[in-house]
Order: structure tokens, then sequence, then C-alpha cells
């Protein structure tokens, strides 16, 4: 397990504090870890056609593969500066899709490598939040995390085994990563995924502290509730119209069912 520096000190009611926001946002980063819902949100971001396509453009900690995904010939550059600006440079074509506005969705686990080539492209700067700004524009924070890490560790496990990551609205496979295989209980695996989820989370809010953000936080359960309440406080603290979600359906359906369901119940009748 990665290890997690320890927590700058910080009194309790500062991480309640309501986030201030400014108008003129250019950027937002959904800062997140796996089965969190953020495929959702970006998707309905996406369906907005006012906030870019967000997605994870950085995911892994690798600049061989950033060129692989934004379709620059390796070694085409003079150097690792010039490559990375020119993956920045295509994600952020690719992403604004002409609304003016990048938005990117960073895992937890791509944070660090993706900050350390930030830190090369701006060695002046001495924060994240500069560089980012540098990079991207002014930039907003967005925190979507699940609550119940049992529920999200299952579906990730659920989600390995079978290969199938998520459904369309209308039960047709919208992303399949592998060939189909039936799921089996696995509680070594769930254990070790809740806490990796729990250290996403530990590793976020110690960023957060670090860099003196106050993100706006948004939770799975609140996006699976109600999805067009928690897409309107995106927009409204982008400062672009929330009108444009009026009659906007979610786009993926549900992956739980019933053996999630079982899975949790036999996981609480292990013993500790």
């Amino acid at each position: 397990m990665t290890e997690i520096p320890e927590r700058p000190s910080v009194e309790d009611n500062q991480r309640e504090q309501v986030p201030h926001f400014q108008m003129g946002y250019k950027s937002y980063i959904i800062c997140t870890s796996p089965r969190s819902g953020s495929t959702l949100l970006c998707k309905l971001l996406t369906n907005t056609n006012v906030d870019g396509v967000p997605n994870s453009y950085f995911h892994k900690p690798s600049l061989t593969n950033w060129t692989e995904v934004h379709g620059i010939a390796p070694n085409c550059l003079a150097n690792r500066s010039k490559t990375l600006e020119a993956v920045l440079k295509k994600a952020q074509k690719t992403d604004t899709a002409e609304t003016g506005v990048f938005g990117l969705r960073l895992q937890g686990g791509s944070l660090n490598y993706f900050m350390d080539q930030l830190k090369l492209l701006h060695p002046e700067l001495n924060s994240d939040v500069d560089r980012l700004n540098a990079t991207f524009g002014e930039t907003a924070f967005i925190f979507l995390s699940r609550k119940n890490k049992l529920e999200q560790a299952i579906s990730c496990v659920k989600a390995m085994q079978t290969g199938l990551w998520h459904t369309a609205a209308n039960g047709a496979e919208f992303e399949r990563l592998a060939p189909t295989q039936s799921p089996y209980f696995d509680a070594k695996a769930i254990r070790q995924h809740i806490a990796e989820f729990e250290e996403d989370d530990q590793r976020w809010e110690y960023w957060f502290t670090k860099e003196s953000i106050q993100p706006l936080r948004l939770s799975y359960e609140d996006l699976e509730d109600d999805p067009s309440i928690t897409l309107n406080k995106v927009l409204e603290i982008l400062d672009l119209q929330t009108s444009c979600t009026i009659g906007i359906k979610a786009p993926l359906a549900k992956m739980a069912d019933e053996l999630n369901g079982q899975w949790a119940t036999r996981y609480h009748t292990i013993p500790n």
C-alpha cells in the first residue's frame, strides 16, 4: 500500500466551510477514485454541451501512454518538456469541444505523477495550483467520493471479474474491458479495495489542505439519488447556465444488483 504523508493539522470545521469560487473558470478537475460515479458525472457534463468533454486524459502514470492516447508520435519532439506541451495542448483541444471549458477527471493514484509533470513544465512556480492555472487557466476543483466504501469495493471487484464496467441506460453494454467471466466472492480483494479507496480519499484530503483548496464536495450517493441537482452544482460554480440540464437523463444504468447486496451481507459476517 502506498504510504500517505501525514496530513497537515487543520481544524475539523475548516473542511466544512462552504467553498468560495470565482467567476470565469477556464477549467475544472474532478478529483476522485474508481467506482465513485465519475463516469456518469463526466457523461452528464458532456451532454450539457457547455462543459467540454471531461475524461481521464492522463490516467496512467506514463508519458508514453499519454502520447499514444493523444495520437502523438513518440520521440518526434526535441525533449520531454516539448512532448508534455504537445500532449497537454492536444488534450485541451479535444476536451473543450469548442465550449471554452476544459474538464479533467483525475484519479487519486494518478495525482502525484501528473503534478510532477507540471512541475517539470513550470519549475518557476511554487505550488500545484499555480502550475494548474498556468497550464489550463483558472481551475476549479470538484471532489467526488463515495461514502460507502464497502459498496465501492464490491462494485470494483465485480467489474474487474466480469470485465463489464458500465452499461447504458437501455441495458446495452457501454464499457467492457475484458471477456465475460462469472463473478465470485473474494473477501481479500474486497478488503484490499476498501483500503485503497480510503487511501485515495486521504491522498486528496492531504493535497487539498497542502494547496489550500476548498473543493466543491459531491458524493456518489447524491449523484445517484438526483443527477440533475448534482450536475447543477457543478454548472453553478463554473458560472454556466443550468437551463441546459432540463430534461437531461442519466446515460448510464446502475450496475449494482442482488449479488452486490449478497456480497455485502456475506462480507459483514467475516470475523475481523
